[in-house]
């Protein structure tokens, strides 16, 4: 009677063990597709002054660059109707100028018409940024308007 239900025990057990191991072993995970592609937020993001006057969206912000030497380069593209794109890019000096070697911050403004709702991403060299956007008053001077960011 013993060696019956042990047996029977042990018959149980590895069963059950046969069974979560082909789950484990053969049975391959669900992964759930991402929804949209679109609806991926960047990993990156920047602060940006923005502001809507007399048709045109202008957006200014600040970029980290690795020498005083270097420059931002900044475009705007159409990349779909109402869809634009800012892009600014990172140039270095010409090879052979001496530059100190120190982290400065350089300021970028694109300015382009385009109508209120329209959408908007950037990149930075190269990368897709999310924009944490200060919109500026139409009155005010976004040159010159200083954000209290707290935090």
């Amino acid at each position: 009677m013993k060696k019956t239900i042990i047996t029977i025990v042990s018959l149980i057990v590895l069963l059950v063990v046969v069974l979560y191991g082909y789950e484990f072993i053969f049975k391959k995970p669900v992964i759930d597709p991402v929804a949209d592609e679109a609806e991926m937020i960047p990993e990156q993001s920047l602060d940006v002054k923005v502001q809507y006057k007399d048709s045109r969206h202008t957006f200014v912000g600040t970029l980290s660059v690795p020498t005083p030497c270097h420059t931002l380069v900044s475009d705007v593209t159409m990349t779909a109707p109402g869809a634009y794109q800012i892009e600014v890019n990172t140039v270095a000096p010409v090879a052979g100028v001496m530059c100190a070697q120190v982290i400065t911050d350089k300021d970028f403004k694109v300015s382009f018409e385009a109508p209120e709702d329209a959408i908007v991403t950037a990149f930075i060299d190269g990368v897709e940024y999310s924009l944490n956007r200060f919109m500026i008053p139409e009155g005010e001077n976004i040159d010159t308007f200083e954000l209290m960011i707290k935090g």
